[in-house]
C-alpha cells in the first residue's frame, strides 16, 4: 500500500506543478524572458531614445526632407542638373544616410517594436526605393527608361514629414478611417452608375439614330456618366443628345445629376470632412490634456520643491534649539 500512496502522492504534485506553470499569466512570462534576454547597454539606449525624442532633432529631419524636395525640384531643370549634377548627387547620397542613420538608430532602441509601427514600416519603404535608382546602371541605354521611371518615385521621399507632423499623422489617421465607409458610398455610386449606363445605352445608343459615340456600348456609357457625376461638360454631353432629337433626355441627365452628384458625391465629401473634423478635435483634445499634465507636473515639482525647503527650515530650527542645550548636558555628564 505504501509504494502505491507515494505513487498517488507525487503523481498529484506533479498535475499541481502543471496547473501552476500553466496558470502563470503571460506578463510573468515575460518578465521572465525580459530578464533573460535584457540589454547591457542600457544607459546608451535610454540616451539614443531621449536623441531621438528631442524636437531640436525632429526640426532638423524636418529642415533635411525639405531640402531634399528642394533638389528634387532643381533636378527637373535640365541646365541645373547638367551644370550641378555632382552636387546633386552628393546631396542625395548624404540625405539618403541621413535617412538610413536615422532608422537604423530607431530599430537599435527598441527592434522589437520597431515593425509593429506603421510610419515605421512606410519610412523602410522610402528607404528602399531611394536605393532603387543606385541598383541600375543609368549609362545602359536598354535600362535608361528603367532607371528613369524609378528616379521620379524618389519624390515620395517627402511624404517622411508625415511621420514627424502630429497634425498630419491624425489627418491620416482620420482618412484611414473614412475609408471602409466612402467604399461603401462608391459602391452605391457604382451600382447608380451602371444602372443608368444600361438604360442610356438602351435609350440612346443606336448606332443608326442615337449617340453610340456616348452612348453606344457599356464603357462609353459608363465614361458619360461619370463626366455628369463630376458636372464636368455635362452640357456639351447634353447639347450632342438634343442634335439627335431627345428632347426628353434633359429629365434623365437632371434625375442622375441630382442622385449621383447631390446625393452620393457630396455625400462621401461630407463623410471624409466630418471624420476629419471628429479627428481635429480628438487631436485639440490630446494637446490640451498634454499642456495640462505638463502644467500639473510643473505644480507638483514646485510644490514638492517648497515641501523641502519647508522640511528643511524646520529640520534648522530644530537643530538651533537643541544646539543650545547640548553643553548643558555635557556639564551635567
Amino acid at each position: 500500500m505504501e509504494p502505491t500512496e507515494s505513487f498517488h502522492q507525487r503523481r498529484l504534485v506533479s498535475n499541481l506543478v502543471v496547473e501552476n506553470f500553466k496558470s502563470s499569466s503571460d506578463s510573468d512570462v515575460k518578465h521572465t524572458l525580459f530578464w533573460q534576454f535584457r540589454r547591457r547597454d542600457t544607459e546608451f539606449c535610454a540616451y539614443i531614445r531621449r536623441l531621438l525624442q528631442n524636437p531640436l532633432l525632429n526640426s532638423v529631419m524636418i529642415s533635411i526632407i525639405s531640402l531634399n524636395a528642394v533638389f528634387l525640384g532643381l533636378e527637373t531643370d535640365y541646365a541645373i542638373k547638367l551644370n550641378s549634377y555632382a552636387y546633386l548627387e552628393l546631396a542625395d547620397l548624404i540625405i539618403i544616410s541621413i535617412y538610413t542613420t536615422e532608422i537604423l538608430l530607431k530599430f537599435y532602441v527598441d527592434p522589437l517594436n520597431y515593425w509593429r509601427s506603421g510610419y515605421n514600416l512606410f519610412d523602410v519603404l522610402l528607404l528602399l526605393i531611394a536605393y532603387l535608382p543606385y541598383t541600375i546602371d543609368k549609362n545602359d541605354i536598354k535600362h535608361y527608361r528603367t532607371w528613369n521611371i524609378i528616379n521620379g518615385f524618389q519624390a515620395l521621399k517627402i511624404l517622411k514629414l508625415i511621420s514627424y507632423n502630429r497634425g498630419m499623422r491624425s489627418l491620416i489617421t482620420a482618412l484611414g478611417q473614412t475609408v471602409k465607409t466612402v467604399i461603401y458610398v462608391l459602391v452605391l455610386l457604382f451600382l447608380l452608375m451602371f444602372i443608368f449606363a444600361i438604360l442610356g445605352y438602351g435609350l440612346y445608343g443606336d448606332p443608326e439614330t442615337g449617340d453610340s459615340k456616348n452612348w453606344g456600348n457599356l464603357a462609353s456609357a459608363l465614361f458619360t456618366l461619370f463626366c455628369l457625376v463630376t458636372v464636368d461638360g455635362w452640357t456639351d454631353f447634353q447639347d450632342e443628345l438634343d442634335q439627335y432629337g431627345f428632347s426628353a433626355s434633359r429629365a434623365f441627365t437632371i434625375v442622375f445629376i441630382l442622385l449621383g452628384f447631390f446625393l452620393f458625391f457630396n455625400m462621401s465629401i461630407g463623410v471624409v470632412i466630418m471624420n476629419i473634423q471628429d479627428s481635429t478635435q480628438n487631436y485639440e483634445r490630446e494637446l490640451k490634456a498634454e499642456k495640462q499634465a505638463a502644467l500639473q507636473a510643473k505644480k507638483q515639482a514646485i510644490l514638492q520643491r517648497q515641501q523641502e525647503e519647508v522640511n528643511m527650515l524646520i529640520h534648522q530650527q530644530i537643530w538651533l534649539r537643541v544646539k543650545p542645550e547640548m553643553p548643558k548636558h555635557s556639564e551635567r555628564s
